[in-house]
C-alpha cells in the first residue's frame, strides 16, 4: 500500500515538473517572438538597402548619359511611377479637383517615347460618350501654372486612361 506521504510527494514532483515545463515553453515562446521581431527588422533594413542600391545604380547609369538622355530617363521613371487613372477613380473625383498628370505615346519604344507632364482640372465623366478606349472624361488642362486652362477630354476604362485619339497613355503623376 502507498502511504499518504508518498502520494503527496508524487503530487509535488508532478507539479514541479509541470511548472518547469511551462517555464521552458514560456522561455522558448519569448525567444521565438524576439527572433520574429529581429527577422522583421532585418527584412525592413534589407528592403531599404535594396532601394538604396537601386538608386545608386540609377545614378551611376545616369552619369554615363548625355543631358537629353538623362532628362528622358527621368521622365520615363516618372511615368512608370505614376498611377493609373481608372474610371471608378474618376467617377468619384469631385469637379474642380486638380491632378498632376503625365502622358506617354504608345507608338514609340519606351526609351524614345514622347512624355509630357501637365495639370488637369476635372469636370465630369460623360457616361453617354463611349469609344473603344472607354467613357469620355472632360475637364481642362494646362502645361504650367502661368498658362491658361484649355478644354481637355480623354477616355478611361476600368483599368487605364487614354487620350481622345488613343495615341497616348495617361496616368496620375505622383507629387
Amino acid at each position: 500500500m502507498v502511504s499518504p506521504q508518498e502520494i503527496l510527494l508524487s503530487v509535488i514532483v508532478v507539479a514541479a515538473l509541470l511548472y518547469g515545463v511551462s517555464v521552458v515553453f514560456r522561455s522558448l515562446g519569448d525567444r521565438f517572438k524576439a527572433a520574429t521581431e529581429w527577422r522583421q527588422t532585418l527584412d525592413e533594413r534589407l528592403d531599404r538597402l535594396e532601394k538604396d542600391l537601386k538608386r545608386v545604380k540609377e545614378i551611376a547609369e545616369d552619369s554615363e548619359l548625355s543631358e537629353a538622355e538623362r532628362r528622358q530617363r527621368l521622365k520615363t521613371r516618372a511615368f512608370e511611377a505614376a498611377r493609373e487613372l481608372p474610371l471608378p477613380f474618376l467617377r468619384n473625383l469631385p469637379a474642380g479637383t486638380i491632378l498632376p498628370m503625365i502622358s506617354r505615346s504608345l507608338g514609340a519604344p519606351a526609351a524614345s517615347a514622347d512624355i509630357e507632364e501637365f495639370e488637369y482640372k476635372h469636370e465630369r465623366v460623360d457616361e453617354s460618350e463611349t469609344s473603344q478606349f472607354g467613357r469620355g472624361v472632360h475637364g481642362s488642362s494646362r502645361r504650367s501654372a502661368s498658362d491658361a486652362w484649355s478644354p481637355y477630354a480623354f477616355f478611361a476604362n476600368d483599368v487605364q486612361a487614354r487620350t481622345s485619339t488613343g495615341s497616348h497613355h495617361l496616368r496620375r503623376r505622383l507629387k
